[in-house]
Order: structure tokens, then C-alpha cells, then sequence
């Protein structure tokens, strides 16, 4: 399965930095930006990918190693992601030709890594920050909003894998031991340990908390070697003495940019004008397994392999992310259909509410005839009630004893 989660160290937002300054003193390398791990050829981003930075060396140790000038890493990083980057420390302490480090804008967490490989460390003025040896971990938990959207994410694991990825699983549901002891702190250990046996001067109870270091702080905490401008920087270099080349053996392991069949091809740099597509290819495939002759470039047996094996995993991932999208336009439709459902409930109650409505309002004019039809009654009877007493064979109120007798006679009492 795929790395759950990103270990990074101090940034990994792009930025843009200014080129080295142009010398013929030495071999300078370019290392700025984000510590980010790409194939190689991306050299033309302001990433800095471990592929493309070893690529870049060796190219400049064989060099130096031809003409005695030495090598430069012109480095400008406040760090990133961690893919790589002990690989790339290693490859940089064990080269049979000194590598010096130079800081032009800082160099932190990731960056310092890379930085105290070197054979020494200069700082190109007094704010420059060195230091943040450390490591966390960026865990969004997006769940929740999944959840709230209607959307339900399941990660179903082997009976077998009962502990795969456990500290990323158990750092979802809000404990982070297990993240800290397992991933975070051996990276730690492993980083500090690194700088202390590089950097016998530092301390680890100085710098092994994270804390930065500017400048002259740096230099005293044995962080740097020194504060200088990179004109007098340069010019004060020492040359490296040349060493002979090795020899040229089927077992000896190839020199930088050289097919393991001895044959070195001839492509042009990344930054070429007028590059071909298939000079794009090969750069983009760091030269590794290609073969070149006057008909074009052509992939070894082994590359083939591996490149297939990559087409493969990421057609699994494509596969997967399908798998997700029709998940996701199911739900989609259900909530639609809801929706819909709850529109309709919504439509018939108002016509339902509309009924009762008209039927109240029926009854309520019926009442108001009937109140007015009394009222007419009531006003008749005012205004006329001796009349309507004797046509009814009563008296009018009002009348003597002798009225009364009279009615009596006439009704046969």
C-alpha cells in the first residue's frame, strides 16, 4: 500500500530563488527550494530533488576530479519532504572529492541534513538561518467532512496486516503515541546522530530540540564553519588535487552518467535549445538504462522492465481512483434522489395545506352569511315588535288587562 502519510520537516511551498553567481573558481551545483522528491530532468523547477541534486554531483565530482577545481553546493532550502534525502546525505559524505556547502539563504531541517553532509559550511551573511533538525508529520484527517457530505470512506485491511500502517490509523481516531515512537522519533534520532558524527563541534542538546540558529549563533554552536561573500568565498578556495581515473574494468562501477555497458551517451543537458523529443526522454529518465546510437535512443531490457512495472502500479492507482469516483457518483445520484424525494414530500404537503386552507375559507364565508342574515333579523325585530306581537294573536307589550282578556277569548281559554 502507499505511503499514508507525508513526513516533512520545515516547508514545502515553492518559491522562487536566484541562479549562483556565474565562476570559473569552481563547480558549482545548484540545490534551492522545497526538498520535494522527483524523478529526474525536473531540474528546471525551484525544487530540490534528491534525484536530480546526486545527478548533478556527480557530474561536478568527476569534473573536479579531471581539472582540480572544487565542488560547490549552492544550497538555499528551509526543507520539506524527507524522501531521499538521507540517500542523498550519504552520497555526499562518502564522495572521493570534497563537497562544500554554501548557504545563500538558509538552510533548515531537510536542508541542513544535506547541508551537514558537506565538508564544510559557509553562510553568505549574518541572517542566514541554519538549524530545525526535527521532523513532524502533516496528518489532515478529512473524514469528518466525508462523512458530513453524505460520503463514507472505508480502508479495508488483510486478517493478516493487523498492524499495517497502526500509527497513521490510530492518529485518525486522535492518538498520536504510537506516530511519535515508531515514525517520528527514530527519524529524529537517526537525524541528530547524523549531524552530531558530521558536525563534532555542535552539540545535541544545543540543536537536537529543532531550534534555528542565524549567522554568527550558527557558527558558535559549531552549526557553520563560517560568514562570507560568495566573491572572496570563492576566491579563497583551495584546489583539489586531480585523481586519476578509475580503471576501465567490466566489475568497476560506472562514472557519473555512464551505462552500465561502458557506453556514455551522447545527449544534451537539460537546458538545450534545441533538444529533441527523444533528448527530453532521455534526460527525463536520468540516462539510466538508455542506449543511443544515429537511428534515436532506445531502452535497455532492464529499463523496459522497470518501466513497465511503474505502468503497472499506476494503473493500480488508477484503478483505484476509479473505483473511488464511482463510489462517489453513486452517492452523488442517492443524494439526488433524496433530495428529489424530499422535494416531492415537500410539493404534495403544500397542496395538502392549500386544501385545508380553501376549505376553511368556505366555512368561513358561510359563517359570515349566516352572522349577517341574523343581524338583519335582529334590526327587523327593533325596529317593529308591536306589529309582529299581534300578528302573532300576543298583545303589545305595554297593554292593560283588559287587552289581555280579549286575547284569552279569542284563543277559546
Amino acid at each position: 500500500m502507499a505511503q499514508a502519510f507525508r513526513i516533512i520537516s520545515q516547508s514545502d511551498h515553492p518559491a522562487s530563488y536566484p541562479p549562483p553567481p556565474e565562476t570559473e573558481a569552481a563547480h558549482v551545483v545548484q540545490a534551492v527550494g522545497p526538498c520535494i522528491d522527483l524523478p529526474a530532468g525536473f531540474g528546471f523547477f525551484d525544487i530540490l530533488s534528491p534525484r536530480t541534486v546526486a545527478a548533478r554531483l556527480g557530474e561536478a565530482i568527476a569534473a573536479s576530479q579531471a581539472d582540480g577545481r572544487p565542488v560547490v553546493l549552492y544550497l538555499n532550502s528551509h526543507g520539506g519532504g524527507m524522501e531521499g534525502i538521507e540517500a542523498l546525505a550519504q552520497y555526499i559524505a562518502g564522495s572521493p572529492v570534497p563537497v562544500h556547502c554554501y548557504v545563500a539563504g538558509g538552510a533548515l531541517s531537510a536542508g541542513y541534513y544535506i547541508a551537514a553532509a558537506c565538508a564544510s559550511i559557509t553562510l553568505a551573511h549574518e541572517l542566514v538561518q541554519v538549524g530545525s533538525v526535527g521532523a513532524y508529520v502533516h496528518l489532515v484527517n478529512d473524514r469528518p467532512a466525508y462523512r458530513r457530505a453524505g460520503v463514507v470512506v472505508e480502508d479495508i485491511y488483510a486478517d493478516q496486516s493487523t498492524r499495517k500502517n497502526l500509527p497513521y490509523r490510530e492518529a485518525l481516531e486522535g492518538d498520536y503515541a504510537r506516530l511519535r515512537h515508531e515514525v517520528l522519533n527514530p527519524l529524529v534520532d537517526s537525524f541528530v546522530g547524523f549531524v552530531a558524527a558530521r558536525r563534532p563541534e555542535a552539540r545535541a542538546e544545543e540543536f537536537g530540540d529543532g531550534r534555528v540558529f542565524a549567522g554568527p549563533d550558527a557558527v558558535a554552536a559549531g552549526l557553520a564553519d563560517g560568514v562570507e561573500a560568495w566573491e572572496a568565498y570563492v576566491g579563497g578556495m583551495a584546489p583539489v588535487e586531480a585523481t586519476p581515473q578509475a580503471p576501465d574494468r567490466d566489475d568497476a562501477p560506472a562514472a557519473a552518467g555512464e551505462l552500465q555497458d561502458g557506453r556514455i551517451p551522447d545527449l544534451p543537458a537539460p537546458q538545450a535549445v534545441e533538444a529533441t523529443p527523444l533528448d527530453v526522454l532521455a534526460v527525463l529518465l536520468g540516462y539510466e538504462g538508455m542506449e543511443t546510437d544515429d537511428g534515436g535512443v532506445y531502452l535497455s531490457e532492464d529499463e523496459v522492465g522497470r518501466l513497465a512495472g511503474s505502468v503497472r502500479m499506476l494503473q493500480v492507482e488508477a484503478d483505484r481512483y476509479r473505483g473511488e469516483l464511482m463510489r462517489l457518483a453513486a452517492s452523488s445520484e442517492a443524494a439526488m434522489a433524496r433530495l428529489e424525494s424530499v422535494r416531492s414530500d415537500r410539493e404534495h404537503l403544500h397542496e395538502g395545506l392549500q386544501l385545508v386552507k380553501d376549505s376553511h375559507e368556505a366555512e368561513r364565508q358561510g359563517l359570515i352569511a349566516r352572522i349577517e342574515t341574523l343581524t338583519a333579523r335582529v334590526a327587523a325585530l327593533e325596529a317593529a315588535p308591536a306589529e309582529e306581537s299581534a300578528g302573532d294573536g300576543m298583545p303589545p307589550s305595554g297593554s292593560g288587562p283588559g287587552a289581555w282578556r280579549d286575547t284569552f277569548r279569542r284563543m277559546g281559554w
